[in-house]
């Protein structure tokens, strides 16, 4: 018979390696679809912006991957931070990303958009809080790790197209975001 102890370590090694997996397919899918359509601007286009082309309908697997990881990466800490906004946050983000794939580019843009910036937002938000409220996983150094990621995603994303080309910014951005998914699927697959 399992204790809870194990069934949590358990539990956070397989939601880690899944919001690793999905971070990663997520990229994948990105560049396989940069890759088909030449024509893209990868400098003045948004990433959804690959939803317009030929293959486009391959991002609403690419947001439903990022969607997982986020999901992924709640399921995960849930079970060892001290709030449950955290894992909230990260419900959000998955709704978000979802969303996303699912109202795509195009078809209605301003939900679209809203709900991107819904999604990065929620996450920023738990980049920011996890590292206080599960300090055993996310303090020290994991919490420099954590907080810098945020700080290059505020820092991408808010200049907005005063600054930065917007494509230039997202890009920025996104891997953040996919990067700190990682980091915290692995924080996890470790404890």
């Amino acid at each position: 018979m399992h204790n809870d102890r194990t069934v949590t370590v358990a539990v956070g090694r397989w939601a880690g390696g899944f919001a690793i997996a999905g971070a990663i397919a997520f990229v994948l899918v990105v560049c396989i679809l940069y890759l088909l359509q030449p024509s893209y601007d990868f400098v003045h286009q948004l990433i959804s912006e690959l939803a317009l082309g030929a293959y486009g309908w391959a991002m609403l697997p690419a947001f439903a991957l990022l969607a997982a990881s986020a999901l992924s990466v709640a399921v995960a800490t849930a079970q060892v931070q001290r709030s449950p906004w955290p894992p909230v946050a990260l419900a959000v983000a998955t709704l978000g990303f979802l969303g996303a794939g699912v109202v795509p580019l195009g078809r209605a843009s301003e939900w679209h958009i809203a709900l991107i910036a819904i999604a990065f937002v929620a996450v920023l938000s738990a980049m920011y809080l996890l590292p206080s409220f599960a300090p055993a996983q996310f303090g020290g150094k994991a919490k420099v790790v954590s907080w810098s990621l945020a700080g290059g995603t505020a820092l991408s994303v808010f200049p907005g197209h005063s600054v930065l080309a917007i494509g230039i910014g997202r890009r920025l951005a996104a891997p953040c975001v996919v990067a700190w998914l990682c980091f915290a699927g692995a924080r996890r697959r470790k404890s």
